[in-house]
């Protein structure tokens, strides 16, 4: 609530009238904190270990906590708020919603994750069922500004998805503008990209902001799932650790901080508290184990001031109103997960297997082997890095394990695909534009100073972006023979990469319909994993069997930190 001090007048009597010493003067000090999470997909449970932050229980006493201190809090989110744990999956993100409500969210951007949920299979009567209905169960909007129906032109009309919200707190009238990764189409499923288009954010957001102002704001923030990477957080004007060509900030500097306040990222897992071109950038990380925090403060007439609070841990405090609320939601789900997730599958792992992103992990190298011995007539493995999630630790392995490894349940695919054509996939899946493929079946060396800002627009899309670099330097069978150009192979991979994500979907549509099998009708690849390991029980990764004793992808030199023009 504003803070008013009353100054009361003095007067002096004298005769025949009086002198007034003092006048009556009121100051008016307005505080808001706004809050700020991104990236939990779906870890809504605090962790086993109650050393670790996290949990929306723990958010709820956190939330408590500060308005029993008598802040006024705004709480925003970033996107990719459910899929990713089989708690939510469990109920296709429901639980997130009935949680958020619970929590009293005020608004949140979409994800590219959000996605997830819904029919996968090619000409779904509406892919995006289960999509429009968590956000009409939302008691708060989903945000995105920068998101057009292919067929209107205009913000897709879901009951609940919005460009912007406005929001009363703490004396202030406060712009939310939303907006999702211009990315999402090379990140996501294909039918996505098929109906709708994800616009360059900077003009969507510089519109939505100008229209806000105009209905007399005070001011604006920005939630979007977009983000940066800074490593040391202490100084919010010190950018010197800090990713300068990251999404966010790349965003701050092409808007003002007359038209926008302060930036609330996501998408890249990170950390930012730090000021952009008068902006403040904020990111809280991922998996709900911090907040993202800014403190408002208007004096009198004066303008607003922000100050940057660093990512504040979640405790493990989880006892309060809110907090007891969001046990009592998540509690039954969690006893019926935990008895799916604490299944033995027979198989013992001897040493953790880590992942990569830049090179071969240990983790994609042994996924890819046991996929195409699941698929045994395939020659060639290739999985994304960003699918393979959580590292799998050393011990009996359990399906819980397993999932977090891999949450999103991408069916297996199959394809028969010429040598030059591999080539061209490999180049993709090493140009940096997302993670490197784990490979099987291959050797691969690849230069990451090479061609870090593409001229020629080689997938044939109509752009050149980092996903046309050619940065390789060899591709060799496992036998060290070359890939033969004019030759033929078998690949196994995922429904996710046989369908276009990370970039594959230009070039993915110049092979025959009929060279690519997305096996749907099968159970998951997380779930012929699975069965793989109860039928076989194997040790992985002992001393004498290691699963990775060299590097199938390998990367030389250093990626250029220059922006590209």
């Amino acid at each position: 609530m504003p803070t008013v001090i009353r100054y009361t007048p003095l007067v002096l009597l004298v005769t025949g009238g009086f002198w007034a010493f003092g006048c009556t003067h009121v100051s008016t000090v307005k505080r808001l904190r706004i809050v700020g999470t991104t990236d939990v997909h779906g870890y809504f449970s605090a962790p086993s270990n109650k050393a670790k932050p996290g949990g929306l229980a723990r958010l709820g006493a956190f939330l408590d906590f500060q308005r029993r201190s008598g802040r006024s809090v705004l709480l925003v989110d970033s996107g990719d708020m459910w899929s990713g744990t089989l708690l939510s999956d469990s109920t296709q993100g429901a639980l997130g919603i009935a949680a958020y409500n619970t929590l009293g969210v005020d608004a949140a951007a979409l994800g590219n994750h959000e996605f997830d949920y819904g029919p996968k299979t090619p000409n779904a009567p509406d892919p995006f069922v289960i999509l429009k209905r968590r956000i009409a169960e939302a008691r708060f909007p989903i945000l995105a500004a920068n998101l057009v129906d292919r067929r209107t032109g205009k913000l897709p009309e879901w009951p609940g998805l919005r460009s912007s919200v406005v929001v009363r707190r703490g004396g202030f009238k406060v712009g939310i503008i939303g907006a999702i990764t211009p990315a999402t189409p090379t990140i996501t499923f294909p039918f996505v990209d098929k109906y709708l288009r994800f616009l360059p954010p900077g003009p969507a957001i510089r519109a939505e902001a100008d229209r806000l102002l105009a209905r007399g704001v005070d001011f604006n923030i920005v939630v979007t799932h977009i983000g940066g990477l800074c490593r040391d957080l202490r100084h919010s004007r010190d950018l010197s650790s800090c990713e300068p060509n990251g999404p966010s900030f790349k965003l701050a500097r092409f808007l003002d901080a007359t038209r926008v306040k302060a930036i609330f990222g996501g998408h890249t897992h990170r950390q930012t508290a730090h000021w952009v071109n008068g902006i403040a950038v904020v990111q809280a990380g991922k998996y709900g184990r911090s907040v993202a925090v800014v403190d408002v403060v208007q004096r009198d007439e004066a303008p607003p001031v922000l100050q940057i609070q660093r990512p504040m841990r979640l405790d493990d405090n989880t006892n309060s109103p809110t907090a007891r609320r969001v046990r009592a939601i998540l509690a039954p789900h969690e006893a019926r997960v935990a008895r799916i997730r604490g299944e033995h599958l027979g198989a013992r792992v001897a040493v953790r297997l880590g992942t990569d992103r830049k090179q071969s992990s240990a983790l994609g190298t042994y996924m890819c082997d046991v996929a195409r011995k699941i698929f045994s007539q395939t020659q060639i493995c290739f999985l994304n890095s960003g699918g393979l999630r959580r590292p799998l630790p050393a011990g009996p392995l359990t399906y819980g394990s397993l999932y977090d490894v891999m949450p999103f349940g991408n069916h297996a695919a199959v394809m028969s695909v010429s040598g030059k054509t591999l080539l061209e996939i490999l180049r993709v899946g090493t140009s940096g534009a997302h993670g490197v493929f784990q490979v099987s079946g291959l050797r691969i060396r690849y230069d990451r100073g090479r061609d870090h800002c593409p001229k020629v627009d080689r997938d044939g899309n109509g752009k050149v972006d980092a996903h046309d670099r050619q940065r390789l330097v060899s591709v060799t069978l496992e036998n060290g023979k070359p890939v033969d150009p004019q030759g033929t192979y078998k690949v196994v991979t995922s429904s996710f990469l046989a369908s276009g994500g990370d970039g594959l979907k230009t070039l993915l549509k110049r092979i025959p319909a009929g060279r690519i099998q997305v096996l749907y009708g099968r159970l998951s690849l997380r779930d012929l994993i699975a069965a793989y390991m109860r039928r076989h029980r194997p040790l992985i990764n002992s001393a004498d069997k290691k699963v990775m004793p060299y590097r199938r992808v390998r990367a030389t030199g250093t990626t250029p930190r220059s922006a590209c023009p």
